[in-house]
């Protein structure tokens, strides 16, 4: 991953390890939470729209705006309205996950 080393220790790895230590998670716990958290940040920040996976759009968008689309699943964004405009844009309508191999823009 490539950002600042402060931007790193304070979007990275802060808001990983906040979970794990506020509920004192196992260690084999921790072991599977950071690949989890690592793929996930890959996954957003690739550039593609991977089948069988979630679909990075609404991050492509916040990278594009920085006004919206702060969550990672999308609930809090719609419950605080801060994807309003990324609902009405072309987009939203791309932002699903893939279940075959057609890609975002054929469907």
């Amino acid at each position: 991953m490539y950002c600042h080393p402060i931007g790193h220790i304070i979007s990275n790895m802060i808001p990983s390890m906040i979970g794990i230590q506020l509920m004192k998670a196992h260690i084999f716990t921790t072991a599977i939470w950071f690949p989890l958290v690592i793929f996930n940040t890959i996954r957003d920040h690739c550039g593609y729209h991977l089948a069988f996976f979630p679909s990075p759009e609404d991050h492509d968008y916040h990278h594009a705006k920085f006004t919206e689309c702060f969550g990672t699943f999308g609930y809090l964004d719609w419950l605080h309205g801060t994807d309003t405009q990324f609902r009405k844009s072309k987009q939203h309508q791309r932002h699903r996950a893939l279940w075959g191999i057609k890609s975002a823009l054929e469907l």
